[in-house]
């Protein structure tokens, strides 16, 4: 064998064996989460209706309505998702921890309980809110966008109902 196919051989497997490299890419939106609860007073358990509902068919068809419930119904929820549809960005204007001064943030996921997802330098992450004020380490540029939805049923009747962050129209049976 050639010295040259020899060298495109060790080459070609030595890239191949690098499976980590997909890994370090920037993350891309449409992300989905399957049972992801971003609040613990709204998991899988018995929910109280605090405001008539309406539930669609599912995430993806909002027009055909599956069950309705009035204030004081229970509702049993089973599973959950979370969509986001587009990542934040944020800005470093100070130093901070593994962070510099100027380092770019993707923000890919509300975790719940004021926690993000943090993607950077192709490593995800799990950190507090690094924004919101003039005095934060960051400055968040592009808001995360996501959608959380709830399946949720009544007797025989299933939905999927939209959540909307601090204006659940539901509360968790046990008082949460």
């Amino acid at each position: 064998m050639k010295q040259s196919s020899k060298l495109a051989l060790i080459l070609g497997a030595a890239v191949s064996s690098c499976t980590g490299l997909g890994a370090q890419a920037r993350p891309r939106p449409p992300y989905v989460c399957e049972n992801c609860w971003p609040t613990e007073c709204l998991s899988p358990c018995t929910w109280v209706v605090t405001r008539p509902i309406r539930t669609v068919q599912s995430p993806t068809d909002s027009a055909a309505a599956s069950l309705e419930a009035a204030p004081g119904d229970s509702l049993e929820a089973d599973s959950s998702l979370v969509r986001v549809t587009q990542f934040g960005l944020a800005i470093m204007r100070n130093q901070g921890g593994s962070y510099r001064t100027g380092d770019t943030l993707v923000v890919t996921f509300y975790d719940g309980e004021g926690h993000y997802r943090i993607w950077h330098r192709g490593a995800q992450r799990l950190e507090r809110q690094l924004w919101g004020n003039d005095a934060a380490p960051a400055r968040l540029l592009v808001p995360l966008r996501q959608e959380w939805w709830a399946r949720v049923r009544r007797a025989s009747r299933v939905g999927w109902l939209r959540l909307v962050p601090d204006s659940a129209p539901a509360r968790s049976a046990d008082g949460c």
